[in-house]
């Protein structure tokens, strides 16, 4: 993880091949703050999360 000021991600789920493992704190408190918001996304799912290579 970095600390950089970015609000960068995308997920991947069991199974999908991660390329990039750098994500920003800000990005993985980003998604929780959307589960919490959307408490059905993502339920019961294996998610990584990734810096969005594009």
């Amino acid at each position: 993880m970095t600390n950089k000021d970015e609000v960068d991600y995308q997920k991947t789920k069991k199974g999908q091949q991660i390329t990039n493992t750098e994500v920003s704190r800000k990005s993985v408190a980003s998604y929780i703050y959307e589960l919490i918001k959307n408490p059905n996304e993502d339920l019961k799912e294996s998610i990584g999360l990734e810096k969005n290579r594009y």
